[in-house]
């Protein structure tokens, strides 16, 4: 594609990526307007004539797509597409009724571009993602609880989007113009509006942002600026700008301005000479500037050759006094389609918006964190309220993860972006993730089964196994495996509990509240049983909410049993049976089902055991195995069967 701009198909925002300043000739000629990216000038010449080509609708409805006015953009596609064998207008048309709503009808248009275009440009994996995106629409996991709002003090009709933090409020990109330099007859041909400058909101005693003024005059050029980034101290900007050299914009081969970021140092209270970062490109775009906690590297968009899309996320990292060159993400966060707007928060989570991963519509804004060797994992659509079916970007959050911003170009905005924004009440859940190793040797573990007992506050002293869960042997091919059985569990409760597997690498994620205290079992048969208690307050602001739980391999049989009425001989479901190991004094939990039987998995050899039953109107039931009797063999089941009596209350 020749305009960085025409790779980020709709959002207006992302209009600061074309910041390219084409010369323009015969402006009185609609397609020459249109083909020189003037596409809100081009509309009304195209809608005025007396009759409309195929060719015309078709720049008409791409001129709409491109400023982001999705309805008109949708009559105009509607009127040609069924009749058009381009694919990529099938594919325009089909996100284009994403974003209005229509989610049905725009799965039918992705599946026709799907056949339209087959395996060309290896662009399978972005049509499937986009498909599968809209049969989710409803399942989408809400990430945090937040309640958003509209910055309706900042926020114009022009352009306002992609905040920063900054002092006691936040920098943000505007095409409302300003006074500093006369920007009123220097337009942006592809919105036919102001070029885009930084301005600076403050924060009132309310928590609203007011008090909108130019940042920083010696920053304003007449040339596009922004996004901006900051380091910690607030003592280095970096910025993104039109390519310039000794103060005049400087052109490509193909005679556009490309983008660039820049940076500069604060003396006492100026900003000094801007100066480029040495990994910019004559030839490609680089923006949207993202600087680590430590300060050590630089995220940015660019849409430099060799990467998996249009536009994607790299990181350059600062060594020996100079910035590299810039490293791709790779597929984790890069796709087929466009990737932009990188934030990074202190905890290391990369925030970024995509329209090549599936979502809402649009822009939607996702997250990845690294493993344990620094590789960026499966991104995560953050979901509803901060994505939309219009474009959602601009994610910025504080230290706490209690409160930040982000830009929409939801309907209920006052121009065509906005900035919001959020609250995350301190009770939202706290994204943990959880990974099981063998004790020894740290390799993962796969397959582990965990059990999460949630419990509150007022009630953690209260049994973890009063649900009806159980854990019973089932026959798999390479001898026993462990299921969990029972009956469901009552939320109403004070104690909740929740059942994971851990994947093919040895973990899984879930989300803990701050409120709460949570009993973590991990069971696999061959490994010792491992628990762990966790307090969800502790988790407040920490970097890391990874927790790797060591299982320890051991000779071990399985133990079963059933709970029964020492006078009738019935089964007692629901009964409490503790085991304790007496050669180590550990005990373990479980419920007996509706037939009284219960299970332990793992039972570690050579030593004895008391098994005690506990329940409401019966007296303690106890009974005795032993493990050195010389049956440890690996699936080998001992069984046993406890009895108790009916209390006094029962008779």
């Amino acid at each position: 594609m020749k305009y960085f701009k025409s790779l980020l198909t709709t959002t207006l925002c992302f209009t600061l990526f074309v910041a390219s300043v084409h010369a323009q000739k015969n402006k009185d000629n609609t397609d020459r307007i249109y083909d020189n990216m003037g596409y809100k000038a081009a509309i009304p010449l195209y809608e005025s004539k007396a009759s409309i080509n195929m060719e015309e609708m078709s720049k008409l409805a791409n001129a709409y797509r491109l400023i982001s006015d999705t309805e008109n953009a949708e009559y105009w596609y509607a009127q040609f597409v069924d009749e058009s064998t381009i694919p990529k207008q099938t594919l325009y048309y089909a996100q284009t009724l994403q974003r209005n709503g229509r989610f049905e009808l725009a799965k039918q248009y992705y599946m026709k571009y799907d056949k339209m275009v087959g395996s060309e440009e290896g662009s399978g994996k972005r049509r499937t993602l986009l498909a599968a995106a809209i049969d989710r629409m409803n399942q989408l996991e809400y990430s945090e609880k937040a309640t958003i709002k509209n910055e309706s003090l900042i926020n114009t009709k022009k352009i306002d989007f992609s905040p920063t933090f900054y002092k006691d409020g936040i920098i943000f990109v505007s095409t409302r113009g300003v006074q500093s330099v006369k920007h009123e007859n220097i337009k942006g041909s592809w919105v036919n509006d102001n070029l885009m400058t930084l301005f600076y909101a403050d924060k009132n005693l309310d928590g609203a942002l007011t008090s909108v003024k130019e940042f920083s005059i010696e920053q304003t050029t007449k040339s596009h600026e922004g996004p901006v980034c900051f380091t910690k101290n607030g003592s280095k900007i970096f910025f993104t700008r039109n390519d310039h050299l000794n103060k005049n914009r400087r052109n490509s081969s193909e005679g556009t301005t490309k983008l660039q970021i820049y940076t500069s140092v604060k003396v006492d209270d100026s900003w000094s000479e801007p100066r480029g970062l040495p990994f910019n490109t004559r030839e490609y775009d680089e923006a949207h500037p993202a600087i680590s906690p430590d300060g050590t590297k630089l995220y940015f968009a660019s849409d430099r050759p060799g990467g998996f899309g249009k536009i994607d996320i790299y990181v350059s990292e600062f060594i020996n006094g100079r910035w590299g060159t810039g490293k791709n993400l790779g597929p984790k966060i890069n796709t087929a389609g466009n990737e932009a707007f990188p934030f990074i928060h202190d905890d290391g989570t990369i925030y970024f918006a995509s329209d090549g991963l599936g979502g809402l519509g649009g822009f939607d804004i996702f997250s990845s964190i690294q493993d344990d060797e620094g590789n960026w994992t499966k991104s995560k659509n953050i979901g509803t309220p901060f994505n939309s079916n219009k474009d959602d970007f601009g994610f910025i959050l504080n230290v706490l993860k209690t409160e930040g911003y982000f830009t929409s170009s939801r309907g209920e905005g006052a121009g065509r972006d906005d900035i919001y924004s959020f609250v995350i009440p301190q009770d939202a859940p706290i994204e943990v993730r959880f990974c099981a190793y063998e004790e020894g040797s740290g390799n993962r573990i796969s397959d582990v089964q965990f059990k999460i007992v949630e419990q509150f506050k007022d009630n953690i002293t209260a049994s973890a196994n009063e649900d009806a869960m159980i854990l019973e042997e089932a026959s798999v091919t390479n001898g026993f495996a462990l299921n969990y059985k029972g009956k469901e569990v009552d939320l109403s409760n004070k104690n909740s509990v929740k059942l994971f597997n851990t994947d093919e690498i040895g973990e899984f994620k879930t989300h803990f509240k701050n409120n709460r205290k949570y009993q973590v079992i991990a069971t696999k048969d061959g490994y010792k049983v491992a628990e762990e208690t966790i307090d969800g307050e502790m988790l407040q602001g920490k970097r890391s909410k990874q927790f790797c739980i060591p299982l320890k391999k051991m000779r071990c049989v399985n133990l079963d049993g059933v709970v029964e009425r020492k006078k009738y001989k019935k089964a007692i479901p629901n009964a409490v049976i503790t085991l304790t190991n007496l050669c180590t004094g550990e005990e373990h939990s479980v419920t007996s089902n509706e037939e009284g039987y219960f299970y332990f998995p793992c039972v570690e050899c050579g030593c004895d055991f008391i098994l005690k039953s506990q329940k409401h109107n019966f007296s303690d039931g106890t009974a005795k195995q032993s493990t050195n009797r010389g049956i440890c063999i690996l699936g080998a089941t001992l069984s046993t069967v406890i009895k108790m009596n009916d209390s006094e209350e029962d008779h």
